[in-house]
C-alpha cells in the first residue's frame, strides 16, 4: 500500500512540474499558411484577425516552425 502511494506522490509531482512549465512557456498560433507569427496572449489584435483555427503550442515549437514573436505585443499594454 505504501509503494502505491509513494508512486501516486511521485506521479502527481511529476506533472505538477511538468504543466507549470508547459503554461510559462505557452504560445497562441494561428493556423493559416499565411501566418508567420506566435502569441502570448490569446486577446492580441494579431491573433483577432486569424479566421482559421488558433492552436496552442510552446515557443520552442513554434521558433522552429519559423514564427516570430507578434509585433502588436511589444507593446506592455496589450500584454495586461
Amino acid at each position: 500500500m505504501t509503494k502505491y502511494f509513494l508512486l501516486a506522490c511521485l506521479l502527481g509531482l511529476m506533472l505538477s512540474c511538468n504543466s507549470d512549465k508547459s503554461e510559462d512557456d505557452r504560445v497562441y498560433l494561428c493556423e493559416s499558411v499565411t501566418a508567420y507569427s506566435y502569441h502570448l496572449n490569446p486577446k492580441c489584435p494579431g491573433l483577432k484577425r486569424c479566421t482559421h483555427k488558433v492552436s496552442i503550442t510552446t515557443r520552442e515549437i513554434a521558433i522552429k516552425q519559423g514564427r516570430t514573436f507578434c509585433g502588436w505585443e511589444t507593446n506592455d499594454s496589450i500584454l495586461r
